[in-house]
């Protein structure tokens, strides 16, 4: 619990950056760098991005996927 109005404004002011920077974050495109052993590529899309997965798999191979903005 808040134990004084400073603490209150401060908690409130954070969680309202908190809402602008996820907005911030939904509102630009994201892009997916997908990185295995032996190869890395970049997906545009999620169609890509899954592909990318699945040919991962089929090689027998680990996909590390990382959120990028675009």
């Amino acid at each position: 619990m808040f134990t004084d109005f400073h603490s209150y404004s401060l908690s409130a002011k954070e969680a309202e950056e908190r809402r602008e920077e996820l907005k911030a974050l939904n509102d630009a495109q994201l892009c997916w760098h997908v990185k295995t052993s032996k190869w890395e590529e970049y997906a545009m899309t999620e169609d890509e991005r899954k592909e990318l997965v699945l040919d991962a798999i089929a090689d027998g191979l680990y996909a590390e996927i990382t959120e990028l903005p675009f």
